[in-house]
Order: C-alpha cells, then sequence, then structure tokens
C-alpha cells in the first residue's frame, strides 16, 4: 500500500503558524521588510528590490566579453591561416569557458550576474567567430596570395615569351 502524502511536518507547520500569528498586526510594507528574501537573492538591495551589482561586477559584464570578441577576432585575422588547429583550440576552450560561467549562473541563486556574463560571452565569441572567420577568408586570404606571389620554376626572366615574339 502506498504511503501518501501527509503534509509538511509538524513542527514546520507550527514555525509556520507562529510566524504569520507575529504578523497578523503588522503593515504590509512592514510585513515585507521583515520577511526573508525569497528565491535567495544574496545581493543588497537597494530601491524598489533590485539588487546591486559591484563595480567589480560591472566591468567584469564590460570587459570580459569585449576582450573574447576582440581577442577570438585577432586570432582569425593574423593566426588562423598558418596555425587553424591551434585557433580553433582556443575557440572551443573559450566556449566551454563560457557556458560553464552559464551554467553556473543558472545553478546560482538570483543576483549574482554569472548568467547574464556567460551568456554575453558566448554571443561574443560566436560573433568574434563569424566576423573573424569571414574577414580572414574574404580580405587576407587574397592578400596573402598576392603578398606570397607565383613562383614558377624553370623560367628565365630574360628569354621572349615564346620563341615567335621576337620575330615581330
Amino acid at each position: 500500500m502506498p504511503v501518501l502524502w501527509q503534509g509538511p511536518p509538524a513542527d514546520a507547520a507550527l514555525a509556520s503558524l507562529q510566524a504569520s500569528q507575529r504578523m497578523e498586526g503588522i503593515s504590509a510594507s512592514e510585513k515585507q521588510r521583515k520577511r526573508p528574501l525569497v528565491g535567495g537573492a544574496l545581493g543588497r538591495r537597494k530601491g524598489r528590490g533590485r539588487a546591486t551589482v559591484g563595480i567589480f561586477q560591472t566591468v567584469a559584464l564590460v570587459l570580459l566579453p569585449w576582450l573574447i570578441f576582440v581577442l577570438t577576432t585577432c586570432l582569425f585575422l593574423f593566426s588562423y591561416e598558418d596555425f587553424p588547429e591551434v585557433v580553433w583550440w582556443l575557440v572551443g576552450l573559450c566556449g566551454v569557458l563560457s557556458s560553464a560561467l552559464a551554467v553556473a549562473g543558472a545553478a546560482s541563486p538570483p543576483g549574482t550576474p554569472l548568467l547574464g556574463l556567460g551568456v554575453w560571452c558566448c554571443t561574443s565569441l560566436g560573433m568574434a567567430v563569424a566576423l573573424g572567420h569571414s574577414l580572414q577568408l574574404e580580405c587576407l586570404r587574397p592578400f596573402s596570395q598576392l603578398e606570397g606571389g607565383y613562383h614558377m620554376s624553370g623560367v628565365d626572366p630574360s628569354e621572349p615569351l615564346n620563341p615567335h615574339a621576337a620575330d615581330h
């Protein structure tokens, strides 16, 4: 015979009843102030219920995605032709770390900016890969072909183009 759920334990129900009795004569705003934060928000509360973000977190939220975008684009522009495996390995590593930030943010309590940071890092990485790879293919590959020039063996530049060209 299955055991049916019988509600919360008696001590939890008693504690809830005592808390509600203590708050009966208190106004709604006073109740809100005395009630602990639901959801485990850890940030200092200010104003209309917004969690404040410290200066270090603000700098990280702005600087880290920007650095990922710039450095990944530079990897594609300056290193992809010579070391494509290394570039893709570094992009994959950065993608794993950005995803780990997003997963850690999803598991952390509300009020921490890790989820947003992880999403912005993944987005900036994707945009950098798209832009860097397209710039490398469209602009730098033709330039490197022109810069390298064509090399022909067995050709003497002082000889005429064909033997009959000297007759004209």
